[in-house]
């Protein structure tokens, strides 16, 4: 008979921060091979979503000027894979995360990768970039976790865009074939060396 997973998802929230030319905040994460993701972490004890969403902007991007303007209809949940960086204490008490996405707007666009400084010792990104959202959900590539943690996150990206109304294309036909093409290379290149 299958042992049972007695393990819950850890509740976390995540912030899909626009500026005012409705371009998606991503970071590259520190740790190796690096993937891009949307600023996001768990809620800690007596912490509110919301105030989740000011601590992590703050911890990860500096960002302290914004304003919520939506929430998730639901949290998207996923499982951790088999091979996730997160410590090991956190794999013996939670299986995946449930995350509660929000909508935010940034004052200006003056968090970039030339401007942003890492805090402290063991930063959760070491760059930052303002991407349209199509570009945003084909970021989230990762070799290191594999396709299903890829789909996974492709598809709670797509629906938390679509969610909150943000267009999944890009805006002109050259601009989109140019990224295609990279695009394509990259995850060629990606599957080949697995």
């Amino acid at each position: 008979m299958p042992k049972t997973d007695c393990r819950k998802y850890r509740r976390a929230s995540g912030v899909v921060l626009v500026n005012p030319e409705g371009l998606v905040l991503l970071g590259m994460g520190s740790w190796k091979p690096h993937f891009w993701r949307m600023p996001q972490g768990g809620i800690d004890a007596g912490e509110t979503p919301e105030e989740t969403i000011g601590r992590e902007l703050m911890e990860e991007t500096g960002v302290l000027n914004f304003c919520i303007i939506g929430k998730a209809s639901r949290p998207y949940t996923y499982d951790y894979p088999a091979l996730h960086a997160c410590s090991s204490s956190w794999r013996k008490t939670y299986k995946g995360q449930s995350i509660t996405w929000f909508h935010a707007r940034a004052f200006s666009s003056k968090t970039d990768h030339e401007k942003y400084v890492p805090l402290g010792d063991e930063p959760e990104f070491i760059k930052l970039s303002w991407v349209n959202p199509a570009v945003a959900i084909a970021r989230t590539h990762s070799k290191l976790y594999g396709d299903s943690v890829t789909k996974q996150r492709q598809e709670s990206y797509k629906n938390v865009f679509s969610e909150f109304g943000l267009p999944l294309y890009l805006h002109t036909a050259p601009i989109r074939r140019k990224y295609e093409r990279i695009s394509s290379n990259i995850l060629l290149a990606e599957h080949a060396s697995l």
